[in-house]
């Protein structure tokens, strides 16, 4: 079976699972009110446990940080944390980030990823 004829995401390796993915500001509070926050890092705590003498300046660092606001944690294989390595299917699929919309079963990111 050649890579462009993957009828479903179980016949996929999930290489759009080992991207990065950002959400901007609008969307991971959408994800915070829906409990799901504990599953992103934004990037102004990132940037402070680099640099801790900003400690305390998360508000002003959030503002920097407006369309790449946080990111999808990652597993220690490099997989989003939301795969489920059995099913290879996405274990918030319902409420998942936009821009993992844009790689849905042969989308034009898709196949890109793919192929």
């Amino acid at each position: 079976m050649g890579f462009h004829t993957i009828k479903s995401c179980l016949d996929c390796f999930s290489f759009c699972c080992k991207l990065v993915v950002e959400v901007n500001r609008t969307e991971y509070l959408e994800f915070k009110n829906k409990g799901l926050e504990g599953n992103f890092i934004k990037h102004s705590s990132k940037f402070i446990e680099s640099n801790p003498k900003y400690k305390g300046k998360e508000a002003h660092l959030d503002l920097m940080y407006e369309d790449n606001f946080a990111e999808l944690k990652k597993s220690s294989d490099g997989y989003c944390i939301m795969l489920d390595k059995e099913t290879r299917l996405c274990t918030m699929y319902e409420n998942r980030p936009s821009v993992c919309e844009d790689f849905k079963i042969h989308s034009k990111n898709c196949i890109k990823c793919i192929s």
